[in-house]
């Protein structure tokens, strides 16, 4: 399963978020699943983000790390990376096609690329180099001496 990345890092915030408050605790992943009455497994899935958790999942795991007071937060931070997920799912359901086509428009206005990096320089070029814009497309893939046109 493909996820956003941006999803997947709200997602791993909230579990670093978990994770803070059972080291805070004192406590081992064990003791919470203990508490909890969960399966060990499960807290390991949580705090390595495998595993969204859910409102009640939130509840027990501040409850039992006596942190009751940051359960909303969380919550609501759970609650926003899963809105974050449905709303990448909706994007992606057609194929990302009407997202692509979005920015057609853009590109058949763009008339030209700039590439900003360091100084050009006659010297080895190690990696791969491209000089693009819309009627000119070069790729040396080998090493060789890069040397960019003035004009550009």
């Amino acid at each position: 399963m493909v996820v956003s990345s941006t999803v997947q890092q709200a997602r791993q915030q909230v579990a670093e978020r978990l994770r803070e408050i059972r080291l805070d605790a004192g406590l081992t992943k064990r003791a919470v699943a203990v508490a909890a009455g969960w399966h060990e497994s499960k807290c390991s899935r949580i705090e390595n983000a495998r595993t969204p958790p859910s409102d009640a999942d939130i509840r027990a795991w501040c409850e039992a790390c006596g942190a009751s007071d940051q359960a909303a937060d969380l919550i609501a931070a759970s609650r926003a990376a899963d809105s974050m997920w449905t709303q990448w799912r909706r994007l992606e359901r057609p194929g990302l096609r009407r997202a692509q086509e979005a920015v057609i428009p853009l590109w058949e206005s763009t008339r030209e690329f700039r590439i900003y990096s360091r100084p050009p320089t006659s010297a080895p070029c190690s990696r791969r180099c491209v000089i693009a814009d819309r009627t000119l497309s070069m790729t040396l893939s080998r090493p060789s001496r890069c040397v960019l046109p003035s004009s550009m």
